[in-house]
């Protein structure tokens, strides 16, 4: 392995350039353990001219849609004078470096600073660097990057396409390489159109389940930020910033980026995915043809399924592209280490055992079974399996949200998607606990209750395997156990998620159900009055506040008051008897103690662009917010909502503002 530090000092805009070189080589003549570094100052405008003429050349070759022998003599002489102009013969100690980076064996690794240099298409008298020797880009950041998993194989894949529904071109290549893929044994999911929406992808890639995505359709940047990112539906992007919400290894190892995009915009995307545990990135600095696209993309994979190294996959697809006579080829960069490679030898890690559960009796077929083993395995931590765990893995599945999206809409379903994971530890089915010693997973009645009659709706059918849909169905006639008043809240109307409206399952059974346990008069004579208020008189000061800020959360789901909530509420609300008996119990009672208090990083895009503005405005006059401040601009705003509970209830706006 051959490594070349190049430090770039100047930009386009500069009087003044500077290269810093510092070659690593275990086989050069001449390495040891002190490397020397190699200075130079090359013409700024010359090699800003030719990175800018190198671009130009590759893009209107592309857009002609062939290319030429007079295009690839045109392409060696720019590269040619490129590399030159950065390493010149003229410079006394440049010659030495040129000649030790030419006999030095192996792959080379360039790791840089300087994104807006095609370094592969740099042409050194013989060949084009990306042509003689395999070559990657590791970029020189200051973020903590995350270790990523380890590339053992390309077991699952996550393919999107064309998610504006603007490029039938993207949208053949994502079915072509989904199918190519499939056909040698690759498990693929693949999200198309509507379906690679924001909140669709992110749940996909948060399972932390696939090595491998490949996308193919617009690569942009946020405006006024130097975020690029891939274009998701709805004109939604994934960049950096949806990368921070997923936990670590969630990233896939391997990344395919098909989208047009200049040499800044697809550092600024590629690099946050090596950021955030990525190890090999390939992307295209141009706009490349679905054809040759694909052709680089099968030829690639055909290599690193091959257990070829990335370097060597990527080396080989541009050749074949170029014996082919595509200048496409020119296009692709590879970033990360090109001596990767899937591990030969080395047996994949042994995933965690899977907890034990009540549904492990339950027969079902392949994608009914991954769903529910994801559920035991999601909420195994904590011991028990809720109504709440079960939507959001049926959530996640393309029979619910094809029939939340028909029912009211994709915006719908992202908001769904959303609220559901929001609002997980705050249900009236918050785990607490933790798992058995024997790892024994305890499920809800409203989970059973649904396995049990899917069961039956299967045999009814003929079928000796429960289906998604069987899953789905039940759970609508169960009527979603404490999620159902969240999805009411959402405005999703449980009963039209049946096959055909609120008659669709129906089952009847002779077979007892759990009995309902009837009310204590008693009880309630001790802690209600005859109005019915509780009286608050009977309660400790730590009550009082854990039944209030319960009975908060309560009333954004539009349910009762229940055990987990009020347990919740004696957590939310600093109780000291709850946290002080935990600490006592070591890991286990801290582990509870973080799963009934989440710390969350309240990010910027969780506030409504109004309430920044409210917020900045609050906070203009002074170093810190306090409470009175922003409650005045909340309500000075007259399209606020926080205004509109208030006028709602009649209060006088004035008023609040001038005793605030």
């Amino acid at each position: 392995m051959t490594e070349l530090r190049v430090s770039v000092q100047g930009t386009p805009a500069d009087l003044i350039l500077t290269c810093g070189y510092e070659l690593r080589s275990s086989t050069a003549d001449g390495a040891g353990s002190l490397e020397q570094e190699y200075v130079v100052e090359p013409s700024p405008a010359l090699v800003w001219r030719s990175c800018e003429e190198l671009d130009q050349l590759v893009t209107d070759v592309v857009r002609a849609g062939s290319a030429d022998s007079e295009a690839g003599a045109q392409l060696v002489k720019i590269g040619a004078r490129l590399y030159k102009a950065l390493f010149p013969s003229a410079d006394g100690s440049i010659p030495e470096l040129v000649r030790r980076l030419r006999e030095a064996e192996g792959p080379l690794l360039l790791r840089t600073n300087e994104s807006t240099i095609p370094w592969e298409l740099l042409h050194d008298g013989n060949d084009f660097l990306a042509m003689g020797r395999d070559i990657g880009r590791r970029p020189l950041v200051t973020q903590r990057v995350v270790p990523g998993r380890n590339l053992d194989a390309i077991r699952r894949a996550l393919i999107i396409g064309d998610p504006l529904g603007d490029l039938p071109n993207a949208r053949e290549e994502a079915e072509r390489i989904s199918a190519w893929l499939h056909d040698r044994g690759v498990e693929c999911t693949t999200l198309i159109g509507r379906r690679a929406d924001p909140s669709g992808v992110q749940d996909q890639l948060a399972t932390g389940e696939y090595d491998l995505l490949h996308y193919c359709g617009h690569v942009v940047t946020a405006p006024g930020t130097t975020y690029a990112g891939l274009y998701l539906h709805g004109k939604e992007m994934f960049d950096q910033r949806s990368m921070m919400s997923l936990d670590a290894h969630c990233i896939p190892p391997v990344v395919f980026v098909n989208g047009c995009a200049s040499a800044d915009r697809m550092a600024n995307l590629c690099v946050p995915f090596m950021v955030h545990g990525a190890k090999i990135v390939v992307g295209a600095r141009h706009p490349v043809g679905d054809v040759p696209s694909r052709e680089f993309a099968e030829h690639f994979y055909t290599k690193l399924l091959a257990k070829a190294s990335a370097g060597d996959a990527v080396r080989t697809a541009r050749q074949a592209l170029r014996d082919a006579g595509k200048i496409e080829w020119a296009s692709f960069v590879l970033y990360g280490d090109p001596a990767t490679r899937i591990a030969v030898g080395e047996p994949a890690p042994a995933p965690p055992p899977q907890p034990t559960s009540e549904v492990d009796r339950y027969r079902m077929d392949a994608e009914a079974r991954l769903v529910m083993d994801r559920m035991v395995r999601n909420a195994g931590p904590a011991g028990f399996v809720s109504s709440l765990d079960l939507f959001l893995e049926l959530l996640a599945t393309d029979v619910m949200r094809a029939r939340i999206t028909d029912a009211v809409g994709a915006e719908h379903l992202a908001l769904a998607v959303y609220a559901a994971e929001l609002l997980r530890t705050t249900q009236a089915s918050t785990p607490v606990g933790r798992a058995n010693a024997d790892r024994t997973v305890q499920v809800s009645d409203t989970v059973n209750n649904v396995l049990w009659r899917a069961e039956r709706a299967a045999q009814v059918a003929g079928r000796d395997a429960i289906t998604v849909a069987d899953l789905i169905d039940e759970f609508v006639a169960v009527g979603g156990g404490s999620t159902g008043p969240l999805l009411g809240l959402l405005r999703i109307p449980l009963h039209r998620l049946g096959p055909s409206g609120p008659q669709s399952v129906a089952i009847r059974t002779t077979e007892s159900q759990p009995a309902v346990v009837p009310e204590d008069p008693a009880a309630a004579d001790d802690l209600f009055d005859e109005t019915g208020d509780l009286r608050f008189d009977r309660l400790g000061p730590d009550v009082v506040r854990a039944i209030r800020t319960a009975g908060m959360v309560a009333s954004l789901v539009g349910q009762p008051i229940s055990s987990g909530l009020l347990l919740y509420g004696f957590a939310a609300a600093g109780g000291g008897a709850l946290r002080g008996a935990l600490d006592r119990q070591g890991d286990a009672g801290a582990a509870a103690i973080e799963s009934l208090t989440p710390a969350r990083r309240t990010r910027e895009n969780r506030f409504s662009p109004r309430l920044r503005k409210i917020l900045l405005a609050a906070l203009e006059d002074r170093q810190r917010l306090d409470e009175a401040a922003v409650l005045r601009h909340l309500v000075a705003e007259p399209s606020s909502s926080a205004r509109e509970v208030l006028t709602r209830s009649s209060v006088d706006i004035a008023r609040l503002v001038s005793d605030l």
